[in-house]
């Protein structure tokens, strides 16, 4: 019988859209598609190069300040910003947009000058280097791990002990989600999409890298504390 990637109860149903194996965990809600429905890496950066997202996109610019600026109010406070601070985009993209904008908002001084940001992305920086941050972002990027366990232990060795992780994602509905509604549902049509999080899903896969819940900002993003 299979085990739910996010909690790991075995209280699984199977279904098929479009050719797509997905299993729904009846614990806690949250869909995953079968190994077998991956695709391989070379689609997936191609995929990615596709989007050509900018800091010229208005649009695009929009969409990451209305996920990082909730983040930052809510966690700024929360560090001495005086001695460091630093945070870690964790799946960057081909242009480290998020990244850009964060400087942006040290030259405007929206963030302390001191402030030191980092960065990685699997298919797009060259070195795999995780510097323990006062904050990890990670937007748009959850939804593409095919190996749960193994990617939220990398996103826990970019946070110190005490500090944040900030997750932005579609996350599933926790109450009267059919398969039926899902199969309608736009974030599935990504085919580099493949797990897809409640918010207790999340709370349960992150809860075994070393995170507690802290806050849900939004819809769309969830704020973690490493314990």
């Amino acid at each position: 019988m299979f085990e739910c990637v996010f909690c790991l109860k075995k209280d699984i149903n199977f279904f098929n859209i479009t050719n797509r194996n997905y299993y729904f965990c009846n614990n806690c809600g949250g869909i995953f598609v079968g190994k077998e429905s991956f695709v391989c890496e070379n689609t997936q950066k191609d995929r990615y190069l596709f989007h050509k997202n900018t800091l010229k996109n208005a649009g695009y610019k929009k969409f990451l300040q209305n996920f990082i600026d909730p983040v930052l109010e809510k966690v700024i406070h929360k560090v001495d910003i005086n001695q460091y601070f630093s945070i870690f985009d964790f799946g960057s993209g081909p242009e480290p947009c998020l990244i850009q904008l964060l400087y942006e908002y040290i030259d405007n001084g929206q963030l302390p000058k001191n402030t030191q940001l980092f960065y990685y992305d699997k298919f797009f920086t060259s070195k795999k280097i995780f510097v323990p941050s006062n904050l990890c972002v990670c937007l748009e990027v959850v939804e593409h791990f095919e190996n749960i366990d193994d990617s939220f232990n990398e996103l826990s060795q970019c946070v110190i002990s005490g500090g944040f992780l900030a997750i932005g994602s579609a996350f599933v509905p926790e109450k009267s989600f059919s398969i039926e509604e899902f199969s309608k549902w736009w974030y599935k049509n990504d085919i580099t999409h493949v797990s897809f999080y409640t918010i207790k899903a999340i709370i349960e896969v992150s809860k075994r890298a070393g995170f507690s819940f802290y806050a849900q900002l939004n819809d769309k993003c969830i704020l973690l504390q490493k314990i």
